[in-house]
C-alpha cells in the first residue's frame, strides 16, 4: 500500500452496491482514505454541508434518487471547490457535453482498469492542488524535485533530503517569489518550497501577522522594525513595499 503523506480523503458516490464496495477496495489499495460512500446526489450535497471536505471526490453519473451525479457536482463545487472524477457507463456525447460543463478533474467510463483509475485520482489532485487549491489543516505542495510542504496551524513542514524540517510560523521572518517557487527566510536559514508567492499567502489568510508587502515579498509583521514609504526593514534587512503593500500594513498592524 502507498503511503500518502496527510491521509488524503476521497468521497465516493455510487448507488451500485457492488461496483461501490470494489471501489473502496481499489483506492485503500493506492493509500487513500475513504470519507464516506453515499448512494445518492441529495446526500452527497449534504454531507458536503455538514462534513469536513474530502480531497476529492469519485461521482458515478447515474444514481438513484431525482438528482444525477452531474448536477450533484455542480451544487458541491458550488460549496466547495473540489476535483470531481465522473464514473460512468453512459459515454454518449450528449453526456460528455453536459458533464464537461462543470469542468470534472477526469471522466472514466465503466469498466475501468485499476490503473486507469489510480492515475486520474493522481492526477486529479495534482492538478487540483498547484491551481491553488488546500485543505484547511494541511497543504501538501507537489513537486518534481522531491521537496514538499506541509500547512499546519502554527508550523510548517518542509521536506528537505527525506527529512521533515520543523518552521514555527514565528520564526519566519519573510518570503520571497520565485518564479513558481515560493522562499521561505528564517534568521538562520532558507528553504524553497513548490508552491507560488500567492499559493502561500492565500494559506496564510488567517494569521494577520504575514503580509504581502511586494508582489514578490511576503513578510511577518512580528518582524518588522521600520516601515518606509516604499521600503519595509526588518532588522538589517530591507525589502522593497508597494503602495497598497504600505496600506495592508498600516491596515493590519492594529490587529496584532
Amino acid at each position: 500500500m502507498k503511503a500518502h503523506p496527510h491521509e488524503l480523503s476521497l468521497l465516493i458516490v455510487e448507488d451500485n452496491s457492488i461496483v461501490a464496495a470494489d471501489l473502496i477496495r481499489q483506492v485503500r489499495d493506492f493509500g487513500y482514505r475513504v470519507a464516506a460512500k453515499l448512494r445518492t446526489g441529495e446526500r452527497a450535497v449534504q454531507y458536503l454541508r455538514t462534513h469536513p471536505a474530502p480531497d476529492l471526490v469519485l461521482m458515478d453519473i447515474q444514481l438513484a434518487g431525482e438528482m444525477s451525479g452531474i448536477e450533484a457536482a455542480r451544487q458541491i463545487t458550488d460549496l466547495r471547490p473540489l476535483p470531481i472524477i465522473y464514473l460512468t457507463a453512459n459515454t454518449d456525447p450528449a453526456t460528455r457535453r453536459t458533464a464537461r460543463k462543470t469542468a470534472p478533474a477526469a471522466f472514466l467510463s465503466k469498466p475501468f482498469r485499476s490503473e486507469d483509475l489510480e492515475m486520474a485520482i493522481e492526477l486529479a489532485l495534482d492538478r487540483f492542488q498547484r491551481n491553488g487549491s488546500a485543505n484547511p489543516s494541511a497543504l501538501e505542495a507537489p513537486t518534481t524535485t522531491g521537496s514538499t510542504a506541509f500547512l499546519l496551524r502554527d508550523r510548517i513542514f518542509v521536506k528537505e533530503k527525506r527529512q521533515l524540517v520543523r518552521l514555527l510560523f514565528e520564526e519566519l521572518l519573510y518570503a520571497t517569489a520565485e518564479d513558481y517557487y515560493c522562499r521561505l527566510h528564517t534568521a538562520r536559514e532558507s528553504f524553497l518550497l513548490t508552491m507560488t508567492l500567492k499559493k502561500l499567502e492565500r494559506a496564510l489568510t488567517a494569521r494577520p501577522e504575514f503580509v504581502r508587502v511586494h508582489r514578490s515579498h511576503l513578510v511577518n509583521l512580528l518582524h518588522v522594525t521600520r516601515v518606509g514609504e516604499v521600503q519595509v526593514y526588518l532588522g538589517a534587512m530591507t525589502l522593497p513595499m508597494s503602495r497598497s503593500g504600505r496600506e495592508a500594513v498600516v491596515e493590519r498592524l492594529p490587529q496584532l
